[in-house]
């Protein structure tokens, strides 16, 4: 399996030459392996429209367009996890206000009060945050120990020290509540992950990304297996 990118400014016609790709494979060979497109949620209409619309295609069965979240469930729906109620962000602030309500006695600093609507907003976006980047509640838990040693007489490191630990606190008692019940859409990637070696939504797949600013390559399931 190979990997490929593709570089330029905006405008200087990447995204065509996806669909150029994309539309001479079909036409060499309709029925083939799958090709799937992936662009950003918002997207996904306007680049299967653009794929439609193409002169003489006819129609299409071999190609897709996908954003992850999409693809994900349908990984999901062939090796699990799609019985899972998804849940949303009001959800997410109904749990982490229990959470926080739950654990009152052993937070140090988030412990709400008249501004706690403000304090979930924010740590749901922070959360959602870390999940988007990797990092787990075992690892902030790690983080949260190492900076209590580095805490003694310094109190910038002292309070960062205690944020840690509420935001170790937090996460972990969050992942509890939503383990088995729930699918946060930020853990969907994670199915997908687990899943796409075993899919046959994958196999034998090519594979274009188109339109996102940034994205951890490595991180993706495509380039392990």
């Amino acid at each position: 399996m190979s990997l490929r990118l593709v570089t330029g400014r905006s405008g200087s016609g990447k995204t065509r030459l996806c669909l150029d790709e994309i539309r001479g494979k079909l036409q060499q060979d309709p029925q083939g392996a799958p090709l799937i497109l992936l662009v950003p949620e918002q997207a996904t209409f306007q680049a299967e429209y653009a794929m439609a619309a193409t002169p003489g295609l006819g129609g299409f069965m071999r190609a897709q367009v996908l954003s992850f979240r999409r693809l994900a469930f349908r990984v999901m729906q062939e090796t699990g996890g799609s019985a899972v109620v998804p849940i949303h962000d009001n959800g997410k602030a109904m749990l982490l206000h229990k959470v926080l309500e739950a654990r009152r006695d052993s937070l140090k600093l988030f412990r709400g009060g008249p501004t706690e609507s403000g304090l979930i907003s924010r740590l749901n976006e922070l959360l959602t945050e870390m999940k988007r980047y990797g990092v787990g509640s075992e690892q902030l838990r790690a983080t949260a120990a190492a900076t209590v040693h580095a805490a003694s007489g310094n109190p910038a490191s002292s309070l960062l020290s205690d944020k840690l630990h509420d935001l170790s606190l937090v996460y972990s008692e969050m992942e509890r509540e939503l383990t088995g019940r729930w699918l946060d859409g930020e853990d969907m990637l994670g199915w997908l992950a687990q899943g796409a070696a075993t899919s046959s939504v994958l196999e034998g797949a090519e594979i274009w990304l188109d339109g996102f600013h940034a994205l951890r390559l490595m991180n993706l399931p495509f380039w392990k297996h």
